[in-house]
This record gives C-alpha cells, sequence and structure tokens, in this order.
C-alpha cells in the first residue's frame, strides 16, 4: 500500500512499527524524524485512496455481502479519522516543532512518549484489521490484492 516510501528505510521502519518496537521511543535524530513525517503523510493519503478507490470499487461488487462490507467500511471510517486527527493536531506539529527547533535546544518541543505509543497501537491494530477483514473482501470481490488502489505493504 505504501509504494511511494518503497525504501530499506520506509521497510525497517514499517516492521518496526508493526511489530511495535518503535512504540514509546522516538527517534531523536533529526533524519528519524524527517521519515516519520513523511512516513505517516503517505500513510494519510494512502487512507483517502482507500477511500476514494477501493471502497467504491468493493461497494459496487458486494451484492448481498453489502450490509457486511459497509459495517466494516463504516469501522475503518472511524479508525481512519482517530488515526488522522491523532496525526494531523497532535504528533505531526509536534515532531515538526522537534526539527524546527534550534540545534541543543532541550525541551523545547517533545512528543509524549505515551501518546506516540498509543498512536502506534492504534495504527498497528488498524493495520491488523485491514489485513484480517478487508483483504478477504479484496480477494473474493477484485480476485487479488494487487488493485491499483490496493498496493501491497513494503515489509
Amino acid at each position: 500500500m505504501f509504494a511511494e516510501a518503497n525504501t530499506e528505510a520506509s521497510r525497517s521502519l514499517n516492521a518496526q512499527l508493526l511489530a511495535g518496537k518503535v512504540a514509546g521511543a522516538l527517534p531523536p535524530d533529526e533524519q528519524s524524524l524527517k521519515f516519520l513525517l513523511l512516513y505517516f503523510d503517505i500513510v494519510m493519503d494512502e487512507h483517502k485512496r482507500v477511500e476514494n478507490g477501493l471502497f467504491p470499487e468493493l461497494r459496487s461488487r458486494a451484492g448481498q455481502r453489502s450490509l457486511e462490507i459497509e459495517a466494516l467500511f463504516a469501522a475503518l471510517l472511524a479508525e481512519h479519522a482517530e488515526i488522522a486527527g491523532m496525526w494531523q493536531r497532535e504528533l505531526r506539529p509536534r515532531i515538526q516543532a522537534m526539527l524546527n527547533a534550534p540545534a541543543g535546544s532541550t525541551g523545547v518541543a517533545h512528543v509524549d512518549r505515551e501518546r506516540f505509543a498509543e498512536f502506534i497501537e492504534l495504527f498497528r491494530a488498524h493495520v491488523d484489521r485491514e489485513e484480517r477483514e478487508l483483504m478477504p473482501f479484496v480477494r473474493e470481490l477484485l480476485g487479488t490484492e494487487d488493485a491499483p488502489f490496493c498496493r501491497p505493504r513494503c515489509l
């Protein structure tokens, strides 16, 4: 799903995020912080592509499974909104402030480790749900996981 960030660093961070190894410990170096901004900005864009591409396509092919699919879509859309809210209102601005802080400054900007761990856990649970509940519909109704709006994640 995140083909735009298909680099060794993204595969490594994605694997760490999904395994929970980053939760609670934001990497302090500038390159890692910039990567977090890029990575989760891509995630937010990808959610919109899924909502506007994959969901309508599945909806049009759902037939008798439409109620089941609509219930799943409602849950995933709520998760997208919660993830986006935490990212855009809290974490992204704080990470950006950390990058903008003068070199050597301490305490000017920080990300609460518990809040970041909560965000990572929310994201992991969402990805797990997509894999467990959404992807079977994709395989069944589209016949492939390689639809343009559902590219494989880079792990």
